[in-house]
């Protein structure tokens, strides 16, 4: 059947089965239910992204010497494994273990992902950013099917599709593996010959990290405008059943924003073409940040499903445009490493932000955490919009 589809169609039905994760309108009160606090499930969120961070660099090294084909692939074995994992422990050690394990996955698949779809983007002539805007909009067309799907299933049958929410997201998570082993890995045409690991991907992706202004500029806007979306999905669900949201809203405000980020991601893409790079950028922040502190400080129902349809929205929606600049400036050979070292960087400051929040929802609430969190990119907004500016080096 995918014989005579080309390569980048082929990412498309991955992207889509890619999105299909059923379970996370439902994952904080399948475990709530099993007696794990909220602090224990924010603390989880933790430790995925401690092992992604420790993953990041090896991963990326790995992808770029033995080919970014053989990385995606296990780590979605690895997510596979960390997903069915959840159904046979769901306590809070059950919990840190499969998201650590998860987290060590997501390593092996952050770097090289992007790089392959950059490289198969250019082999078949395509504009990769036109690629990529794509590909995030049909994963997260899937993501809105599956929170939809999940919501009425919950609304209907209750606590006890739980489980099989979190199977049907393991099987999608195996299909993608499938497609993936169809996939062509460039390795051999990237390197005449297998490079050596610290002259030949380490060095290079330092003197990059170093030297490149626009590398530079691009990650600390990606520090200041630190990615908010698991901590959020980890959260609203008990804040929707303090506010009386009714329970279908879990997954039909999960679905309708991310199909309003679907429409948001097509959408920098195209004004991209009108303003400047460091204006939607920091629109687009600043806005996210307003949102936060609204959702934090308004109570009624209403505002509640309609602050986080928005931030849904606009979740990760300018990554396209940012990935596109930093590939640019990258060699195909070094290519997987350079996005490993820049995930590497960002989720370290991820890292301490989550640390902050949970401690903020232990001592204060969860509302308290919220808040901080939007006046943060509220000021991150303002601030990366100078720093654009002052590098000139994106518009």
């Amino acid at each position: 059947m995918l014989k005579n589809t080309s390569q980048t169609k082929r990412l498309y039905i991955i992207a889509f089965l890619r999105g299909l994760y059923f379970y996370l309108p439902i994952f904080t009160l399948f475990f709530t239910d099993k007696g794990v606090s909220l602090a224990s499930v924010i603390i989880a969120q933790t430790c995925y992204s401690i092992f992604s961070f420790l993953g990041e660099i090896p991963t990326g090294v790995f992808a770029d010497k033995f080919g970014q084909k053989k990385s995606v692939i296990i780590g979605y074995i690895i997510e596979i494994a960390g997903i069915i994992g959840l159904l046979f422990s769901p306590t809070a050690i059950g919990l840190f273990i499969s998201y650590s394990i998860r987290g060590f996955g997501s390593s092996f698949i952050s770097g090289a992902d992007d790089a392959w779809t950059y490289e198969i983007a250019k082999n078949e002539g395509q504009d990769y950013k036109k690629v990529s805007a794509r590909i995030q909009t049909i994963d997260l067309i899937g993501g809105a099917l599956s929170a939809g799907i999940a919501g009425i299933v919950v609304q209907l049958y209750g606590s006890a599709t739980y489980t099989w929410l979190i199977i049907a997201t393991a099987v999608a998570i195996g299909l993608s593996l499938v497609i993936s082993a169809t996939l062509r890995d460039y390795i051999d045409e990237i390197h005449e010959e297998r490079p050596k690991i610290w002259s030949g991907i380490i060095l290079p992706t330092i003197q990059i990290l170093k030297k490149n202004v626009v590398v530079r500029a691009l990650l600390i806007v990606l520090i200041l405008s630190l990615n908010g979306e698991y901590f959020l999905q980890s959260i609203y669900q008990p804040i929707f059943v303090d506010r009386a949201v009714l329970p279908i809203w879990l997954g039909f405000g999960m679905a309708i924003g991310t199909l309003f980020n679907a429409v948001m991601t097509q959408s920098w893409v195209r004004l991209h073409k009108t303003y400047k790079f460091s204006t939607l950028q920091s629109a687009c922040t600043i806005i996210l940040g307003i949102l936060f502190v609204i959702f934090a400080s308004i109570s009624n129902p209403i505002i509640t499903i309609a602050s986080y349809i928005a931030m849904m929205g606009l979740f990760n929606t300018t990554q396209p445009l940012i990935s596109q600049y930093i590939h640019k400036e990258i060699e195909s050979k070094i290519r997987s490493t350079v996005g490993s070292a820049i995930s590497f960087v960002r989720t370290g400051f991820q890292i301490m932000m989550r640390l902050l929040l949970g401690a903020l929802v232990g001592v204060f609430s969860p509302l308290i955490a919220i808040g901080f969190f939007g006046v943060y990119l509220v000021i991150g907004g303002f601030v990366g919009k100078k720093v654009l500016k002052d590098c000139g080096c994106t518009d």
